[in-house]
């Protein structure tokens, strides 16, 4: 008869989230004149800026299912969709941040808070793994789309890769 509520049982296994919430969505957004891409972790950002005037469309996930992210099945070519992080480092898989940074040329993702010294940070978006292993097995490459914007991939090579190629980490 218990509650989480309860003072003696707040701390309780069964009524603590925090160390239950290790997963973060990052949503995927093109602007609508497809000159900027940009990662978000925040919903409501997603919806405001996806909404009419917002200026930016969501990129589905072509894997439907139940899920966060919006879906697009007719969709060939998946790799500027959405996906997962850690949304803190975790102790079983070594993890550096991913940050969301802005430049001249529009947004562009990072591991380096000092963004390569292409812009400036705007915040984490969450952690990524180092290495590809237990949850997190699909590699993030950032990549050069047509007008210098700069974009993701999952799981496939870059088209013109922006960078060495190599993956910047691994999600899920």
């Amino acid at each position: 008869g218990r509650r989480c509520s309860d003072a003696d049982a707040a701390a309780e296994l069964c009524c603590t989230t925090e160390d239950k919430e290790v997963f973060a969505n990052v949503w995927s957004l093109r602007s609508t004149d497809g000159t900027n891409s940009m990662l978000s972790s925040d919903q409501a950002e997603v919806k405001r800026l996806s909404a009419a005037g917002g200026g930016f469309v969501e990129q589905c996930n072509p894997v439907p299912g139940p899920t966060a992210f919006c879906v697009n099945a007719s969709l060939v070519d998946g790799r500027e969709g959405p996906f997962m992080v850690y949304s803190k480092p975790v102790p079983d898989n070594p993890t550096r941040p991913l940050y969301r940074c802005k430049g001249k040329a529009g947004h562009f993702f990072s591991t380096e808070q000092a963004c390569e010294g292409s812009g400036t940070m705007e915040h984490v978006l969450g952690h990524v793994a180092k290495s590809p292993g237990g949850e997190m097995l699909r590699a993030l490459r950032r990549c050069k789309g047509a007008g210098g914007r700069r974009m993701h991939a999952l799981d496939l090579r870059c088209d013109e890769p922006d960078g060495a190629g190599e993956p910047l980490g691994y999600v899920r």
